[in-house]
């Protein structure tokens, strides 16, 4: 069992190299640019962009409040070779020109009934 004060559970790297990392992509540099400064795996800064960056959009309760139109932008990622497709649904502020969240398509089914 890991120290949670050293790292965040399923974490590979330490919580300041995370929160370092988190940073680094929520101001513009990109995962592999991170990653090779870091000299690790793209999947490792990504989980840790994506569990820290999580917690800072959830405490964000303020960056909400100005939106007053949506957009709904749906894209298809095809694998190299291969015949399997997903799909992710990004969700924007229109008028902010901010993404406010980025969802699965899994978790958007039935979208013609997607309610605010």
């Amino acid at each position: 069992m890991g120290d949670h004060r050293i790292a965040a559970k399923n974490c590979l790297l330490t919580t300041r190299a995370a929160k370092w990392a988190t940073v680094q992509v929520g101001t513009g540099r990109t995962v592999k640019e991170v990653a090779e400064e870091l000299s690790c795996d793209w999947h490792t800064v990504n989980n840790a962009v994506t569990t820290y960056g999580t917690a800072l959009l959830a405490a964000d309760k303020k960056r909400l409040n100005q939106t007053i139109a949506l957009g709904l932008d749906e894209t298809s990622f095809v694998r190299l070779g291969g015949h399997h497709t997903s799909y992710a649904t990004t969700v924007a502020d229109v008028g902010n020109h901010q993404i406010i969240d980025i969802l699965a398509h899994a978790q958007l089914r039935g979208r013609g009934r997607f309610h605010w």
